[in-house]
């Protein structure tokens, strides 16, 4: 297995930053997703780790081996790797075979060898005797499966995926979802996943590093970056938070409107921005600490959760709930609890 090294690399186009020296490691057999809106410098990054961008300073390695730097540059076909595309990126006028043959051809493997090889892949990746079937007889979660096998035919040391499931519809994207991660774990192949959709990296990746204008934001496992993010652009890129204004005070507390919060650390001192995820709220109808009354404003029925929109006078703003719609179902008047460990607090930023 592979241990992907990037070091401070730094990308413009023109006189656009794109990349701002930014270093990680991508660890030996891990999936590592670049997590990111539109404009971040994920791809660009992806595309330099495939040799298909130069950096214009820093350095790769792959393993013990430099792929780019400022003497360096290893030519993509050459640096083991296997990539799939958001657009498949299939011949449309070979069939599966003759897809995932060309490389393996290029490598002077027999003609033996390389079908041996071409159905290892396609049983790999649940498609086991389709290597005839033209391209345009293949839905789009089969062309996905085939790309995918094109990647992995020639036994590649690293993966890179760019946005793979983009171009499915939610249920097929959710299983092959799936299928890209029992997969990468069972073949235990280096692979650096990129995507913009927080609900994807949270459910694929041993690691999630974020990226913002082209540097590295945040860095950890799933629950780690989601559960205790590290700043307020992570907190929100990740999911949905209830964000409150509020003021610092003394032992660990926060004045939010006119109600006085229990933090589960202490906080330096001044204006305060304070967030706490939708799951995370509680009902509480005789709960003192951290208990604020509401009112609820509106439901929504999400199939297995339930949103409550809710309106807190003391607090000043209005909060969103998430609970099983399983749970009883309630209206008009209620009190929340805000468990003070799941409450995250920021120096609020002023313009």
């Amino acid at each position: 297995m592979t241990t992907i090294r990037i070091e401070r690399l730094v990308k413009t186009y023109g006189d656009q930053p794109v990349l701002h020296e930014l270093s990680l490691e991508v660890r030996a057999g891990e999936l590592l997703t670049l997590l990111g809106a539109s404009g971040s410098g994920k791809t660009t990054l992806l595309r330099i780790l495939a040799g298909l961008e130069r950096a214009d300073t820093g350095r790769v390695m792959f393993g013990d081996v430099v792929v780019q730097d400022g003497a360096a540059f290893v030519a993509p076909q050459k640096r083991g790797l296997g990539m799939v595309f958001q657009n498949y990126a299939l011949w449309p006028h070979l069939d599966v075979m003759g897809n995932l043959s060309l490389a393996l051809r290029e490598q002077g493997l027999s003609k033996h060898e390389i079908a041996q090889r071409v159905d290892e892949a396609l049983q790999t990746v649940g498609l086991a005797g389709q290597r005839h079937r033209a391209i345009h007889q293949l839905s789009g979660g089969q062309q996905q499966r085939v790309a995918l096998a094109r990647a992995l035919v020639a036994r590649p040391r690293v993966l890179l995926m760019d946005e793979p499931l983009s171009n499915l519809d939610a249920g097929l994207r959710e299983q092959l979802r799936d299928d890209i991660r029992a997969l990468q774990q069972r073949l235990g192949i280096t692979t650096v996943f990129v995507t913009h959709d927080q609900t994807e990296a949270l459910a694929i990746s041993d690691r999630i590093a974020l990226l913002h204008q082209g540097r590295m934001v945040e860095l950890g496992a799933p629950e780690q970056v989601y559960t205790r993010p590290q700043s307020p652009y992570a907190a929100h890129f990740l999911g949905k938070a209830n964000v409150l204004d509020g003021h610092a005070e003394a032992d660990g507390w926060a004045r939010v409107g006119q109600t006085r919060l229990k933090l589960s650390g202490s906080v330096g001192p001044g204006a305060l921005q304070i967030l706490i995820r939708p799951e995370s709220l509680r009902w509480a109808d005789d709960q003192a600490l951290n208990g604020v009354d509401v009112q609820i404003t509106a439901l929504r029925m999400l199939g297995p959760l339930r949103e409550y929109v809710m309106r807190s006078e003391s607090l000043a703003c209005s909060l969103v709930l998430l609970e099983p719609s399983s749970a009883p179902l309630r209206t008009g008047a209620a009190r929340l609890y805000l468990p003070p460990q799941d409450l995250r607090a920021w120096a609020r930023q002023t313009n």
